[in-house]
């Protein structure tokens, strides 16, 4: 029992250190994901594009849009800015590609 309340508070620590990516994704798989590129960091992006798909009724491409919009104004701060507006939108496209099933659980919540 402890064990299972030690692995639980291990796995929220790690998504709360990196909440970039699906929280499907555990391990060291996890670290794959990028939090941020060039300087700046995406975590507070990923947030709130966490919290807009858990609001009910929230419409998905606007959530996913805010999200690239926040990452790319973020971008211009950036050291690299081509960089980070590259990793940015790669971030966005992996969203709008794979993020149905996270939208849809967030929903039925």
């Amino acid at each position: 029992m402890v064990v299972g309340l030690l692995m639980a508070s291990s796995s929220q620590a790690q998504k709360s250190d990196r909440p970039c990516g699906p929280e499907s994704l555990k391990g060291p798989m996890r670290l794959l994901i990028p939090q941020g590129a060039a300087g700046i960091d995406f975590r507070v992006s990923c947030k709130a594009h966490d919290e807009c798909y858990v609001n009910s009724g929230s419409d998905r491409s606007v959530c996913d849009c805010q999200f690239r919009d926040s990452m790319l104004k973020q971008c211009e701060q950036s050291r690299n800015p081509r960089r980070c507006r590259r990793v940015a939108k790669i971030m966005y496209r992996s969203v709008r590609k794979y993020g149905d099933k996270a939208f849809e659980e967030s929903q039925s919540d």
